[in-house]
Formats: C-alpha cells, sequence, structure tokens
C-alpha cells in the first residue's frame, strides 16, 4: 500500500477541502469539491520521525471555518465536528494486490515484471484527434475510476519500413519503471525517443527485457507526436493558436508533447517514490534534440535538475518558422484544401493515411522532412544563439557521441575507392558550404581510415553529431557546468550480422547498455560494462560525478574565450573508463574554420 503527500497545486501547509475522515490503518483521507460523489481524495502520509513526540499541524480550511489539528502520532483519533453524519463508505481508496500510484489525474494500477514495477500507457493529454489536431497538447482530464496501466499504448502514427502507415494519433502517453521495493527516494530520469521527429515510440519490448536502469531508479519514457501531426508549421495554425493564446506558434507540438508529460512526471515525482529535486530529462539522437528544446524554454524552468544529451548536438535547432510555415502550405496544397473556406478544416477533415502519403514529396523539396523551429514563442532564437548567449537554464548538462555516429546512416554507399570517396565529400562540401576541399580530402582519405567508406562514415559522424556536440559544450561550458563522454564500445552482436560489418560503436548502439535490456545476449564483460553505465547515468542524475568505475567524470574544461585542447571526456569503453581529451580534433577544428570562417 502506497501513502502519498497532497499534490503540489495545494500551497504550503494549507490544503482546502470539505471534509475529512480516517480509515482503521490511521490514513486521513481529505475531500474535497461539491459533490462527494465525484470528488478526489489524496493520502496525507503523517511524517513522524523526528525522535518520538513531533505535533504535526494540518490546516484544513472548509467551507465555513478552520480546523486545526494537532497530531501527537500517526494513530491519534481527530476529533472534527466537519466529518459528523459523513459517510465513510464513500472513502475510495487507490488499492490493489497490483502496484498502484494515486496520481493527480486519478489511481493508476500497474503490473510487476522481473522485479520491477510497471505503469504502462499512461495517458498524459487528451487524444490530439478532431479539432485537437495539430492544437497544443491538452492536459488529461482526471479520472475517479481506476486506470488500467498494464499494456503499451499506441505508437504516434508513422511510416513503417514498407511504404505503409502504423500507429495511432491517439498516442500521447507514458511509462513508468520503478523498483518494486524501494527504501528512499529515488532520481527520476525522463527519456525521450528518437528517430528523426518521424518514428519511434516510448517504449519498445519492454515486457520481454525489463530495462534494468530502473533497478536504480524511476525510468519514465513517453509518446510525443511525430512527422507532420507534430512538427508541421502553417500561418493558420500560429493565427488559430494566437486567437486561444497569448502567442501563436506552429511546428513545435511534438516539443509541447514532451514539456506536457515532463510536468506531468514533476507533478507526481513524489507519488512516483521520486525525489523532485533529482530528475534527469535525457534523450537519444532527436530525443537528445528534444531534451536541448527543454533546455531553452521558459516554460520548463523547475522542472528538471540535469540533462543528458546522447549523440544529439544542441545546436541543432534553427530552422526559421517562416521557412518551416511553407512546408505547412505545401501540405495544404497536395491535400487540396488551398481552396478551402477553411483550410485548417479541411486539413483535420483529411486522414492520417492520407497525411501521411504525402510525406515522402515534401520531404524532397525541404531537406529535412520535420523537426523543431524557431518559433519566437518556445524558443525564441536557435539554439545556438541561445546557447552562446547563456539564454539556457544551467543546470549540470552531459553530452556525448559514440565513435562511429555515421556508419548507420551512409555504411550502405559501399564507396571502394578514392574517386568515389572525393565526388562523395564534394557534394556533401558543397552543400555545407564548405571552401578547403585539399584538406577536406587529407583528413578523410583512405590513408587515415583504411577504406573510403570507413572515411565517409567517419566524416558523416563528424559532419552531423561529433563537431556539434562539442561546439555545443564549448558554449555551454562558459555557464554551467558541463561534462562530455566518448563511447567506442563495439558491441558483440555485430559479428552476427555480416551486413553490419564495419558499423562499429554506430548510432544508438549504446541504449542497450544504457538502459540494460536484453542482458542475456551480452558477454559477461558486456553486462558488466552496462551495469558501469547506468549507474553513471544515475550518478549523475543525483548530482554524484562519481562512475560505475573506480574513475571521476571531470567537468568539460573549455570556455568560448579559449582554444585549449584540455577539452575532457568520459572515455566509456568495455574495458577501461577514463577521461581523454583531444577526441577527432584535428577534424573539428576544421569543421569550425569552414562553418564559421
Amino acid at each position: 500500500m502506497h501513502l502519498y503527500h497532497p499534490s503540489k497545486q495545494y500551497k504550503g501547509n494549507v490544503i482546502y477541502c470539505n471534509h475529512i475522515t480516517k480509515d482503521s490503518n490511521g490514513r486521513i483521507f481529505l475531500f474535497h469539491g461539491k459533490n462527494l460523489n465525484r470528488c478526489q481524495f489524496m493520502c496525507l502520509r503523517l511524517k513522524l520521525h523526528l525522535r518520538h513526540h513531533i505535533l504535526q499541524m494540518i490546516l484544513l480550511i472548509g467551507r465555513s471555518r478552520m480546523l486545526i489539528f494537532l497530531l501527537a502520532c500517526r494513530t491519534e483519533e481527530i476529533v472534527a465536528e466537519d466529518t459528523a453524519g459523513f459517510d465513510q463508505s464513500q472513502a475510495f481508496e487507490c488499492s490493489s494486490e497490483n502496484p498502484t500510484i494515486q496520481s493527480t489525474t486519478g489511481c493508476i494500477e500497474g503490473l510487476s515484471i522481473g522485479g520491477l514495477s510497471m505503469f504502462l500507457g499512461i495517458p498524459y493529454a487528451e487524444p490530439p484527434i478532431g479539432t485537437l489536431r495539430w492544437k497544443r497538447p491538452v492536459p488529461i482530464t482526471p479520472s475517479d475510476e481506476i486506470q488500467k496501466a498494464v499494456s503499451l499504448s499506441s505508437p504516434c502514427v508513422q511510416s513503417d519500413n514498407y511504404g505503409g502507415v502504423f500507429g495511432s494519433e491517439d498516442c500521447l502517453s507514458l511509462n513508468i519503471f520503478q523498483p518494486q521495493e524501494m527504501n528512499e527516494a529515488l532520481p527520476i530520469l525522463f527519456f525521450t525517443h528518437g528517430g528523426s521527429f518521424t518514428s519511434g515510440m516510448g517504449s519498445t519490448s519492454v515486457l520481454e527485457a525489463p530495462p534494468q536502469l530502473a533497478t536504480k531508479a524511476i525510468l519514465v519514457t513517453h509518446n510525443y507526436r511525430l512527422g507532420p501531426f507534430g512538427f508541421l508549421a502553417h500561418p493558420d495554425m500560429s493565427a488559430e493558436d494566437q486567437a486561444e493564446h497569448e502567442y501563436g506558434t506552429s511546428g513545435n507540438l511534438g516539443l509541447l508533447d514532451t514539456l506536457t508529460a515532463l510536468k506531468w512526471v514533476y507533478d507526481n515525482a513524489e507519488t512516483l517514490g521520486g525525489n523532485p529535486e533529482n530528475i534527469m530529462i535525457f534523450g537519444e539522437s532527436a530525443g537528445a534534440i528534444s531534451t536541448c528544446a527543454l533546455l531553452l524554454m521558459t516554460e520548463a524552468e523547475g522542472l528538471f535538475s540535469s540533462a543528458l544529451l546522447q549523440s544529439g548536438a544542441c545546436t541543432s535547432i534553427s530552422t526559421p518558422q517562416e521557412y518551416a510555415q511553407q512546408q505547412g502550405i505545401a501540405y495544404e496544397n497536395l491535400l487540396d484544401c488551398s481552396s478551402s473556406d477553411n483550410s485548417l478544416d479541411c486539413m483535420r477533415d483529411s486522414s492520417a493515411s492520407e497525411i501521411m502519403s504525402i510525406d515522402a514529396s515534401t520531404m524532397m523539396e525541404f531537406g529535412d522532412s520535420f523537426g523543431p523551429n524557431v518559433d519566437g514563442v518556445y524558443i525564441p532564437q536557435s539554439s545556438g544563439d541561445m546557447l552562446y548567449a547563456g539564454d539556457f537554464h544551467r543546470v549540470p548538462i552531459a553530452a556525448g557521441i559514440n565513435k562511429d555516429e555515421g556508419s548507420m546512416f551512409v555504411h550502405s554507399l559501399g564507396l571502394e575507392n578514392a574517386e568515389e570517396l572525393e565526388q562523395t565529400l564534394s557534394s556533401y562540401g558543397l552543400f555545407w558550404g564548405f571552401s578547403d576541399f585539399e584538406t577536406l580530402f587529407s583528413l578523410y582519405s583512405i590513408e587515415e581510415f583504411g577504406s573510403a567508406q570507413a572515411a565517409m562514415d567517419q566524416f558523416y559522424g563528424d559532419l552531423i553529431f561529433v563537431c556539434p556536440t562539442r561546439l555545443s559544450l564549448d558554449m555551454i561550458s562558459y555557464y554551467t557546468n558541463a561534462f562530455g563522454y566518448y563511447y567506442s564500445h563495439e558491441p558483440s552482436w555485430l559479428s552476427q550480422y555480416p551486413e553490419l560489418d564495419g558499423w562499429g560503436s554506430y548510432h544508438s548502439s549504446e541504449l542497450t547498455f544504457v538502459f540494460g535490456t536484453y542482458l542475456s545476449f551480452l558477454t559477461q564483460e558486456e553486462q558488466t560494462f552496462s551495469e558501469q553505465i547506468m549507474q553513471t547515468w544515475v550518478n549523475f542524475a543525483k548530482n554524484d560525478y562519481s562512475t560505475g568505475t573506480q574513475s571521476e567524470w571531470t567537468i568539460y574544461q573549455p570556455q568560448l574565450s579559449t582554444v585549449s585542447n584540455n577539452r575532457q571526456w568520459l572515455s566509456l569503453a568495455s574495458n577501461d573508463f577514463q577521461m581523454i581529451s583531444g577526441i577527432h580534433k584535428d577534424r573539428c577544428d576544421f569543421m569550425m574554420t569552414q562553418w564559421f570562417e
């Protein structure tokens, strides 16, 4: 049986209610609202732990009078004339043989698997369907019925690998994993999944592989709207939004979904058994960029205490809203809604499949298919400009990359010789505005990496992930404690898939080790490696910079005013954790000259 604190919406020591009762076990039930048959209750845990005689005063303000109760012990009788004639059978207890939590949105019943309590598919916002499509998330309405949270909700609408569409627009849910036994308030790790803002889900196959990370902390994952449902901007959407809110925006709904989910977690931190002072937001790839967005949002202030970015640079949000809105206009035209009296109503009448069917055509025209934009409201300026100016939440921030970030994306090119390599490098260099191709060819050569394709893999990884992450940390470290990591483990399972030969420490390969899933498929050395990474992540959430080994995670050193080679990275290798410096230095120094000179 869980005992819970009041929600933070009740200020200080004052709780507004109409009636009070107490059960045989000493739990105090506080009822509020005019209709007791529909009102919600809260269970107030009495903490009488300072010696043996502690008096706690609870102020209960009813409709007509203030009642003051002095409680000397948990079982002391409560005398209150306001409870006279109250039907105690109306007291509703969040109780079940299965694990339960009494959240701000109602009683939630989960399940137990592998030593963990799991609460799956908890809605945190109203389904964004019908008139709510392309609108800001609406927090879920509280329920007075037990919510079964024993299976994952549908993923958000996305394309499959075969030209089809799967998922549902009714997808805004979160999943909670916690130890079955908790002796103290644990840190909360709030994760945002990757997938280029067009694919992915909050949790995959968790029933078959419970995340062992949740034996050390409370892990929360969530779904957010993807692709055109989460990141489509349009002038009419912005105008409609401004009519309903102080400032109008569009195209960042997926980010607002994540913000809404984080607010739910913060509001329920103590109920979950967590420490609201130790909430770490973290994400991988696109999820890391979403995590960066939370660092920039004024509305996210105070909701978290640290951030960790896995393989996603915090300089990546730069698309102007005006440009993003052109994509929305293209959708309007392709859906034959431009001549409609109300283009948004017309677009909302389109099915999810119809909207997804034009995804590929707009992707070709606009390059990056979808992602956050600089809307001037939630993202006031480009993320790079905001980092440079120090306009972000100055909590401890860690960011890192994998040694072979690019292999997953370009290894299939199969470059075989120097001519093919230089042609491909030239194409990328021209697109990114490079001018010094002689140095480019020298740094990424067959002689340097052993093959044309390996050189291309490293170039792409440096261009998109490694060097932007270094730049992000350079700016962040000027204002707050920053930490870098460099993941270089090559997973043992690669040997089972010849088609993955050469992938190395590829993009996202760290996730299995971070979450501690499918450990039985890992070698004993890898299981130990996973344990060390999990402990390092949990320690960081507690502002403890020791690692799962004997190494200490030291602060990333350089600041904007220096050009030091002392950038410190925690090397995550299967046989050793240690601080190193100078990773990809010459290559990233070159990238900086091409980007900024």
